[in-house]
């Protein structure tokens, strides 16, 4: 069982053959989900709250901090690409404190593993049960790449007792098809047969017939 913060950040940093995490964001939304999900006996710890900009906890910069003076993590910078700029423009009143001086300077906070934290990480996987391994891959392989609009989105949706102060609520909407591919994270999402039924309400019922016939032509 994993008793630790600390324990859990660098497992994560580990998991999906020790893929990097980008932003700060990111990273305290992923550990979020982790503790309301599955470590709810870290729920304590991280001490996750409702806040301006929904759920937030002060001890995740605490503890990045506390593994980088220890050598475990490195925390390195790059330049946010045009397509990164626009997701983060969307959410941006949403994003920790402490990465919206970076995306005024175009930079985002890149977090891995150093060797020693890769040994912590052998060390800690020999006392955790298979359950909570599975658990912390599959958020990560689901998640770790999703645009950040989405993760918001979703945790939003799935965790309304943490907007009750956000600031951004009403701005924060679910995407077209976000329910179908919470449902079915695995599957692929064509823009063009969500319209027809409804959930891009922009066309009219002449341009959904006629949408609809062209996707029908298309697919048979």
């Amino acid at each position: 069982m994993i008793r630790s913060g600390l324990d859990l950040i660098i497992l994560l940093l580990y998991a999906k053959n020790k893929e990097k995490i980008e932003g700060v964001t990111r990273l305290t939304k992923l550990l979020f989900l982790l503790v309301e999900n599955h470590f709810k006996q870290l729920k304590k710890e991280f001490n996750f709250e409702p806040w301006d900009y929904g759920p937030w906890s002060s001890q995740v910069m605490d503890y990045l901090e506390t593994e980088k003076d220890l050598n475990l993590i490195k925390i390195e910078e790059r330049e946010l690409s045009p397509l990164e700029e626009k997701d983060y423009d969307y959410i941006k009143t949403e994003l920790e404190a402490s990465e919206i001086l970076e995306l005024e300077e175009k930079k985002i906070k890149i977090f891995s593993l150093t060797k020693r934290g890769e040994k912590i990480a052998h060390h800690l996987l020999q006392k955790i049960s298979p359950e909570d391994l599975k658990a912390i891959e599959e958020l990560k392989k689901r998640f770790n790449k999703e645009p950040l609009k989405f993760l918001i989105e979703h945790i939003y949706r799935r965790f309304p007792q943490f907007t009750i102060k956000s600031l951004i609520k009403k701005r924060i909407l679910p995407s077209p098809g976000l329910e179908f591919k919470e449902k079915f994270p695995s599957s692929k999402i064509d823009k063009k047969l969500f319209r027809p039924v409804g959930i891009l309400p922009e066309l009219s019922v002449e341009e959904e017939k006629k949408l609809l016939k062209h996707v029908i032509s298309e697919r048979f």
